[in-house]
């Protein structure tokens, strides 16, 4: 696992779930500066952001069947 910022996106959708279901508070552990100007706005796609030959790996040692599927060849 690899530690890594979440998106803008995330950040609304979490702060937006406190106090649903009981009075909640949102503790932010960034920056207004981060949020802003270094935080992607949107999540990465999962398939993206695991390297190529390591999901060809997990595909195969899923045995889901052809990899070409999946991963079609660069």
């Amino acid at each position: 696992m690899v530690e890594d910022w979440i998106s803008q996106v995330n950040i609304r959708q979490c702060r937006d779930r406190v106090g649903c279901v009981k009075l909640g508070t949102c503790f932010c552990l960034y920056t207004r500066h981060r949020f802003k100007r270094l935080m992607r706005p949107y999540q990465v796609l999962e398939m993206l952001q695991m390297p190529f030959v390591e999901r060809r790996l997990q595909i195969k040692l899923l045995s889901l069947g052809h990899i070409e599927p999946f991963c079609p060849k660069l």
